[in-house]
């Protein structure tokens, strides 16, 4: 089973079966169609803590794709989603994280003076908590939160993560309903590629 555009497209131009282009074109208008619905809606859904823009990993990672054999000539197959992130399929349908080996998860905390430390890891909280234990404590908060904070000798508390045993994902759809937009142009758009092809339009 082939996965390429590329022999797909191939395939099409040498074919002489009208129904086979016409529904092969429709369905990569389709998924091109559901693709882009999909990054509208991840750049809708998906935005920082006061307005802090994402990294685009999500974003670049929807793709479609094609399964074709051309050796049998089959309808092709579309394939559509998203690769190369752990994350997608937990925002996608929502659900409950928790820590495979570490005892907490940190959660990276924003704003004020916080962001100055946009850049460090819990590895590297740790690190300083060792070397400097009088600026960079864990402590429990008021409201049994475990946090991870800075805290310098002007009596400052810069809360840097959360420490929690699990997290809640909501569900946030962002294929789904991109995937039913774009299916409910696919009726429409088969017939005007049958229409292009029996009137000999090309």
């Amino acid at each position: 089973m082939a996965r390429s555009i590329e022999q797909l497209v191939d395939y099409v131009k040498k074919t002489q079966n009208a129904t086979f282009k016409a529904y092969t074109r429709a369905l990569l208008s389709m998924l091109s169609h559901a693709e882009a619905e999909a990054k509208r809606n991840i750049t809708r859904q998906f935005v920082g803590r006061n307005g802090r823009k994402l990294s685009g990993r999500m974003l670049n990672s929807v793709f479609f794709d094609v399964q074709f054999d051309a050796s049998k000539g089959n309808l092709p197959i579309g394939v559509f989603g998203t690769r190369g992130i752990p994350y997608g399929r937990i925002h996608e349908y929502g659900g409950e994280i928790r820590p495979k080996k570490a005892k907490h998860l940190w959660l990276k905390q924003w704003g004020g003076r916080a962001d100055k430390f946009r850049r460090m890891t819990p590895t590297e909280f740790i690190k300083e908590k060792n070397s400097n234990p009088k600026e960079y404590k864990i402590f429990m908060s008021k409201k049994n939160n475990l946090i991870a904070a800075y805290t310098p000798a002007n009596g400052d508390i810069v809360p840097l993560f959360v420490l929690r045993q699990r997290v809640t994902i909501p569900e946030r759809p962002y294929l789904r309903p991109a995937l039913e937009t774009a299916l409910k142009d696919f009726p429409i758009g088969m017939k005007a590629q049958v229409k292009k092809q029996f009137m000999g339009i090309t």
